[in-house]
């Protein structure tokens, strides 16, 4: 591994931190949607739930590739399926926030009108963007890439945790992720060898993941939110970059991770078959250890 790896490795575990944090201040701003009855994740889903969620996996190998009864997911925003998503406000006085809030937010970790701190957890926000953020500069390195993934690193974080908590993809970052990323990626393009090959593949990996995930959604609401369907089109993007075949094993590990964790739950006594889990963060993880570990392509292609 080339040196200057490691040191752009520390740089960008030092931006991931700083990252981690507005995103902690971020992440309780968005409240879950109206008629989210276990927005702690906790309670049970209805068998034949319109919600958005999905049961935990009881581990078998069809049920972790999501084709099975038990598949993980998420309580998201669904368009006009739904009730409207309630706005990102200030938990503590109420306060909408608009874009240029929520940047003041993200900036002074304090809302612009109460003053109130709105940091969650800010240690384990901060510390986990430091270490996405660190793994994609050891992995790129000082390459034209290197800004484009850092991007998807740290949507990824701010994304994770609001699911996390609230079961929930909210549209203020999934739909600009789109062309922000298309512009990054793009802008890296013709500073690699094959880059406009590379970047059709991109797009063609965002539409064909995105297909994917809304006839899954589209066949079976109560197993996934249209939250994932709008992620899916984001992870398909980077995914795509690295060829068509990294797509599918990308989408794959999200569903295998998330039947690890539901098998897990289950196993320990803390879930059943139908406690719904959130699936954004296994989406994104899946498609983050693919980034960052591409020799995982060569075990799933094995």
């Amino acid at each position: 591994m080339p040196p200057e790896n490691l040191l752009t490795a520390l740089v960008t575990a030092l931006l991931g931190l700083v990252a981690g944090r507005a995103a902690a201040a971020l992440v309780p701003v968005f409240p879950p949607l109206p008629d989210d009855d276990d927005a702690g994740g906790t309670e049970t889903a209805p068998a034949d739930a319109t919600t958005g969620t999905a049961k935990a996996t009881a581990g078998t190998g069809e049920d972790a590739a999501g084709t099975g009864d038990a598949t993980a997911g998420t309580e998201e925003e669904d368009g006009d399926e739904e009730p409207p998503a309630p706005p990102a406000a200030c938990p503590l006085c109420g306060t909408e926030l608009s874009p240029r809030g929520l940047a003041g937010v993200a900036v002074r970790g304090r809302c612009g009108s109460c003053g109130g701190g709105l940091r969650t957890r800010p240690a384990v926000v901060a510390g986990t963007g430091a270490v996405v953020s660190g793994l994609i500069g050891l992995r790129f390195g000082l390459h034209p890439l290197l800004p484009a993934y850092l991007f998807l690193g740290a949507v990824s974080v701010v994304l994770g945790f609001i699911d996390l908590r609230v079961k929930r993809l909210p549209n203020a970052f999934t739909l600009p992720a789109y062309p922000i990323g298309l512009l990054l990626l793009t802008a890296a393009a013709p500073l690699v060898d094959g880059g406009w090959e590379r970047l059709l593949d991109a797009v063609i990996g965002m539409a064909a993941m995105w297909t994917v995930f809304f006839v899954l959604w589209f066949i079976y609401p109560a197993g996934m939110g249209f939250g994932d369907v709008k992620l899916s089109g984001i992870l398909g993007l980077y995914l795509g970059w690295f060829g068509l075949d990294v797509v599918l094993i990308g989408g794959f590990a999200g569903f295998l991770l998330a039947g690890a964790y539901g098998l897990v739950l289950v196993l320990a006594g803390k879930a059943t078959r139908k406690t719904a889990i959130p699936f954004g963060p296994f989406m994104m993880l899946g498609a983050l250890l693919i980034v960052v570990a591409p020799a995982l392509v060569l075990l799933f292609s094995a």
